[in-house]
């Protein structure tokens, strides 16, 4: 799997093809935070609408694909649901990864950027995010191309972190 990361901001979002962009959503965030609300500004209010309209809640479990046409530098937007605002343990981190990397799979996606389960900037430890993406996607080998959008500050530990993984090999 090739591995990148890029910053919460919409210029470096635009320069990045992927077949699909992948977020989170807890059902009690609204207004939409950090990469959401920059993405939901980029598709004209679209996600606020859909939640505003109760399509897009947030729920666990809930999973919703849409195409973005030409606002943004994938083909694809797959909002998948977490519940409530909360940190996730590291199973459940797994799991909504896993469940992620499979939809993407699903639909023959074979390179996505991702903004993790509770980041950016939420309440998931960045590190603990990477691992958990670590983990689970060599079971879902098909998506072989993942950026990670995520702050600085969490790629600077997210990248200590692949460092220290490639030392121990």
């Amino acid at each position: 799997m090739n591995l990148g990361f890029v910053g919460p901001d919409l210029r470096q979002i635009d320069h990045i093809r992927v077949g699909a962009l992948v977020l989170f959503l807890h059902e009690d965030e609204m207004p939409l935070p950090d990469v959401r609300g920059l993405v939901d500004w980029r598709l004209c209010g679209t996600l606020s609408r859909l939640v505003a309209l109760g399509r897009l809640r947030g729920a666990d479990g809930e999973t919703t694909l849409m195409p973005v046409g030409h606002r943004l530098g994938c083909e694809r937007l797959l909002v998948l649901g977490l519940g409530p605002r909360r940190a996730l343990a590291p199973d459940e981190l797994g799991e909504r990864i896993r469940r992620a990397l499979r939809s993407l799979a699903d639909i023959q996606v074979h390179s996505a950027a991702i903004a993790l389960p509770g980041r950016p900037g939420g309440p998931t430890d960045p590190v603990a995010a990477l691992e958990a993406l670590l983990a689970v996607a060599p079971e879902v080998p098909e998506v072989d191309e993942i950026v990670v959008i995520d702050d600085p500050a969490a790629q600077k530990a997210m990248n200590a972190t692949l460092d220290l993984q490639r030392r121990r090999g």
